[in-house]
């Protein structure tokens, strides 16, 4: 798919539309994005207290207002400041609305492990998506806002076709009252530490690109994004199908008050993610010209010398990922602002100083230097968690873990 959208798009466009979509990740992640992990983390305790629909309900309130509230400044500061047309506002807002559904269903499907629905969205999202991105500049021209309302309609599409897909999992059951005021008591303290959490997150993941942009002219950002996109995409694949397996285990054992096992998920997600990681870095080494003559446009290919590297940053990343999650099943969020605030400013850093050196070249260099910081910083500071919830075991560790 990425091929064809490649020879219709050219670098340039393909950079800018990228760029709008980066910025959509951004307020989605900023506003939706602790409400999302917070599903993830206590979706399992509501469950087992017969309030899981009625937690879902409350959040799903708080979502709308959320996403009203952003569109609404959004269309304020589009009108003032004059940084889009009103055509490219509405697909933008609208693209944004479309990833807040799209992200609330995967995070709801992975909370009650139901894997086949996830599988089901991610694929036919993953596909439909640029298919849509596809025939709107097949047949109106490769610009940005051919290429957004392609991505729209498919989006959409795959939603659409989900719903139908797996009815059951939105079907309405039987569930206890909720204490609304306790639940956002709880929210407010698991999800305030993930507010600048996940800004500085795009910060380290998303603002190479942005850089680029700025030190070599949209061109090259397009070139670069292409590049990334294809070398990420198998690699965030593995990896977070390990996390859909993993994940629920490491939560519900720490949930249960059992460290020990939760030790040893940790271990064999570690190795695993490991052997894929350095699966991947060897198969970019050895096949970049093949996987880049097969996938992408002529135009592109000049830049695939950059895989190895980005191969490397999501190796570390990968297993940066898994402390991260403990960190996070240890209720110890607040300890993430300082794992994410160190990585992002690495990266800023390492990008910079890398880019201004050796070009293009070095903003790929710099994917490992401060992914492999992300996975020092999580990897410390997720046994300084564990510490923290074994201090108090003399007194009652379960005051640490909700009834």
């Amino acid at each position: 798919m990425i091929r064809c959208l490649t020879e219709l798009v050219p670098p340039s466009e393909f950079g800018r539309s990228n760029l709008v979509l980066g910025a959509i990740a951004l307020i989605n992640g900023v506003v939706c994005g602790p409400l999302m992990q917070a599903i993830l983390r206590l979706l399992p305790e509501y469950s087992a207290k017969n309030t899981s629909r009625s937690f879902l309900e409350y959040l799903n309130g708080l979502l709308v207002k959320t996403s009203s509230l952003v569109c609404l400044v959004f269309f304020v500061s589009a009108y003032v400041f004059s940084f889009v047309s009103f055509p490219e506002g509405i697909f933008i807002a609208s693209l944004y609305l479309l990833d807040t559904v799209r992200t609330l269903w995967l995070t709801t499907f992975s909370a009650n492990n139901e894997q086949k629905s996830y599988a089901i969205l991610s694929s036919i999202d993953a596909f439909l998506r640029p298919l849509g991105a596809l025939v709107a500049s097949a047949a109106f021209g490769g610009v940005m806002i051919n290429v957004l309302c392609g991505m729209l309609l498919g989006g959409g599409l795959a939603l659409f076709i989900v719903f139908f897909l797996c009815k059951r999992q939105f079907s309405n059951v039987e569930s206890a009252v909720l204490d609304e005021s306790r639940v956002l008591n709880e929210l407010v303290r698991f999800c305030l530490p993930l507010i600048p959490l996940n800004f500085i997150g795009w910060v380290t993941s998303s603002s190479d690109r942005y850089i680029a942009a700025e030190f070599f002219g949209p061109t090259a950002a397009g070139l670069y994004i292409a590049i990334y996109g294809l070398t990420s995409k198998p690699c965030i694949a593995c990896s977070g199908a390990l996390e859909l397996v993993m994940r629920p285990n490491l939560y519900r054992e720490v949930a249960e008050n059992r460290i020990a096992n939760a030790d040893r998920v940790v271990l064999i997600w570690i190795v695993i993610s490991t052997m894929i990681g350095l699966s991947s870095i060897f198969a970019f080494y050895f096949l970049q010209n093949v996987v880049a003559s097969l996938l992408l446009a002529p135009a592109y290919r000049s830049s695939s010398y950059l895989m190895p590297w980005i191969a490397a940053g999501f190796c570390f990343f990968s297993i940066g990922t898994i402390f991260e999650i403990r960190i996070r099943a240890f209720k110890r969020n607040g300890l993430l602002l300082i794992v994410h605030g160190l990585t992002a400013l690495a990266s800023l850093v390492f990008v910079v100083i890398l880019g201004k050196w050796f070009g293009m070249l070095g903003i790929a260099m710099a994917a490992p230097c401060y992914y492999g910081v992300f996975a020092a910083l999580s990897a410390f500071f997720s046994q300084f968690a564990k510490k923290m919830l074994d201090e108090p075991k003399n007194v009652s560790c379960k005051a640490y873990v909700p009834v």
